[in-house]
């Protein structure tokens, strides 16, 4: 079989590499794209990225199912459909959390551009108990989730179900701003019901000591916001006995002091999450959003005004009147909502400044302020203006592996072919090297086949030999000229002497124990007398090109093939030779 030429080859194995290659096709998670709650969202500005990370699938009234998956919204260019399942502006994560969680605090951390450490804080529910701390140490090349090996707290038995806490979180930057204090907090316990502080950060899960007498109520079910540098913003919950709670508390992490708003909410509520817009005039508002009507308020906590409820424009899109256990994230002067019940995927509300006052409306689709058409050059001027997306569809590691996997299949490719072309071109010259032995034999033979040689017989080892009947177009003359090759004749030829046989013998069997063992066969004596090459067991040799299956010529009438010795066999193409193995002398010879 003719070998594949080297380039086409390695043409089709890179067709094979690029066919095989790991690609993320744009889309929510399989498990997301139905009804879920309670994931944890990671904000990323400059990237202008939403992860989020695992949540609970309500497939029934009775049914759930929690999440492991993880999910990446681009929010770097227009968004057609908010609510679409399917969305190119949405793709799976390369990794997946060690095991399906929901209600989980996230942690991270700016190591540099594009360089994020990531800390979840989960098992937080009764079913997903006990804490424990995952790590992804570089989230945008990230292709697994580390387990830590210690538990959060110091007291391996401590469990925290349902506190108030925060869905959404933004890396904090370890070089300025919120630096002074880079951690996240949870306060309250729902299996014990409490209004017990606790700091989550690099080392663990800890107590804060409050130094206020004031404090709030013992909670659960609610959020507890990062509002600045120094703040922290607790705003209803559940007490514990199924009563909804409006009280608004502001904390400052130094010195440790807890202070009540002077405003609560307009309604009671639980299971809700909260965000902080900043406007451009550089004003800052709390926005509280969920479960129970009206949807929205917000308040200006800075001027201590009471909040407001806002009218949310439905002219572009329906929106909601009700929403709970979801994520909030606020981007672009817009609040995206992520998850929740009643049955929700993503939506987004509009916020408009207006002096001191913020109006709102629902939108169908998201258009970033900062994008602009692709130009006629095909060009646009959104990728100058939007960062180098990081972690894309397919991750680099995955690219950096099919690479190397290239690189080695190639190198390995090469290796075979040449190993193979050396392989047939030893099997070419030692099929050369037979073919000249064999030639050289039939040369012997002839020579051996002369008239006279007869006498030369008498009282020698008998030899039987088979060779092949004649070869249509191929029959040479003989030494004499003009007449047929006796050797190819189909009648029974002369016999052979010892001599010539024991020479004939040598050089045949020294070739083949140097093709089937390695190692030559020492030279025998040729006069006749001295004994023939020592044992060797049958060999045989395939490919013949000497014409069809041997005939047997007998050389010793009135004896049977091999009498008065033993026989060593030797098949060498279509050529079978019964030669002295070890001749015996006769009547003292």
């Amino acid at each position: 079989m003719k070998p594949l030429p080297i380039h086409l080859a390695l043409a089709l194995l890179l067709a094979l590499l690029l066919a095989a290659a790991p690609t993320t096709r744009a889309a929510w998670p399989q498990n997301m794209r139905a009804t879920f709650i309670g994931p944890a969202a990671l904000y990323l500005p400059r990237e202008r990225k939403i992860y989020v990370f695992g949540g609970r699938q309500l497939i029934s009234d009775t049914v759930v199912v929690d999440l492991d998956e993880v999910a990446v919204v681009d929010l770097a260019a227009p968004i057609a459909d908010l609510a679409d399942p399917m969305s190119p502006a949405v793709s799976p994560a390369p990794f997946k959390l060690p095991t399906p969680d929901y209600y989980m605090t996230a942690l991270a951390y700016a190591g540099g551009p594009g360089v994020y450490e990531v800390r979840l804080l989960a098992g937080l529910t009764a079913k997903s108990a006990p804490m424990k701390v995952w790590r992804v140490p570089d989230l945008l090349r990230a292709t697994s989730v580390e387990v830590s090996p210690r538990p959060p707290s110091a007291n391996a038995s401590l469990a925290i179900m349902n506190p108030a806490w925060a869905a959404s979180t933004a890396p904090f930057e370890l070089t300025g701003g919120l630096a002074t204090d880079p951690s996240s907090y949870l306060l309250g316990n729902w299996t014990n019901v409490t209004s017990t502080l606790w700091r989550f950060d690099q080392t663990g899960l800890s107590e804060v000591a409050v130094s206020s007498p004031d404090r709030p109520l013992p909670r659960a079910w609610t959020c507890l916001l990062r509002y600045d540098t120094n703040r922290l913003v607790l705003a209803g919950g559940n007490d514990g006995t199924n009563t909804q709670l409006a009280d608004i508390w502001l904390f400052s992490i130094l010195p440790r002091t807890w202070a009540r708003y002077p405003h609560p909410m307009s309604v009671k509520r639980d299971d809700f999450q909260m965000a902080v817009y900043t406007a451009p005039s550089g004003a800052r508002f709390l926005i509280i959003l969920g479960y129970v009507p009206p949807l929205l308020e917000y308040v200006a906590l800075d001027k201590g005004t009471p909040p407001v409820v806002p009218v949310i424009d439905k002219a572009a899109a329906a929106g909601l009147s009700a929403i709970a256990a979801n994520a909030l994230v606020v981007h672009d002067s817009h609040l995206f909502v992520i998850g929740g019940v009643p049955k929700h995927l993503m939506s987004a509300i509009k916020i408009t400044p207006n002096g001191d006052e913020l109006s709102f409306s629902w939108v169908p689709s998201y258009t970033p302020s900062y994008y602009k058409p692709p130009q006629s050059n095909g060009t646009s001027s959104a990728a100058a203006a939007t960062p180098t997306p990081q972690g894309d569809a397919v991750p680099v590691a995955a690219i950096i592996g099919a690479c190397i996997g290239g690189v080695v299949a190639l190198a390995g490719l090469a290796l075979a072919a040449v190993v193979f072309r050396r392989r047939t071109a030893d099997h070419r010259r030692d099929r050369a090297q037979r073919d000249l032995l064999l030639h050289a034999l039939i040369e012997e033979r002839r020579a051996s086949s002369h008239p006279g040689s007869n006498s030369e017989m008498d009282g020698g080892a008998r030899t039987l030999v088979s060779v092949p009947g004649s070869r249509p177009g191929t029959t040479p003359s003989d030494a004499g000229g003009g007449g047929a090759n006796p050797l190819l004749s189909p009648q029974p030829q002369p016999p052979l002497t010892a001599a010539s046989s024991n020479d004939m013998s040598r050089l045949f069997l020294q070739w083949v124990h140097e093709q089937t063992r390695g190692m030559a066969t020492a030279p025998s004596s040729v006069d006749g007398s001295a004994t023939g090459p020592p044992p060797m067991t049958p060999t045989t040799a395939v490919n013949s090109e000497y014409g069809p299956p041997p005939q047997d010529v007998e050389v010793a009438a009135g004896q049977p093939p091999g009498a008065g010795r033993e026989e060593g066999r030797a098949e060498v193409d279509s050529i079978t030779l019964y030669l002295p193995t070890q001749t015996k002398l006769r009547d003292g010879q």
